[in-house]
């Protein structure tokens, strides 16, 4: 797992547009979702999730 203490500012997820599971369950806990296209080759578009993680309460500044 990710953490800001080993420098990550935030968590990435990669499906297919037709993962509707996988869409749904992402957006539930809070990731923002972007389809890009040709991001598998031309015409192969996918869903790709992004969620910034917690600053820690004490100690490291963002980079």
């Amino acid at each position: 797992m990710s953490s800001v203490e080993e420098g990550h500012e935030a968590v990435k997820a990669i499906t297919s547009v037709g993962n509707t599971g996988s869409i749904a369950f992402h957006r539930r806990v809070g990731f923002d979702v972007s389809v890009i296209d040709d991001y598998n080759g031309p015409g192969r578009p996918l869903a790709v999730f992004r969620r910034d993680l917690p600053l820690p309460s004490v100690g490291l500044p963002r980079r």
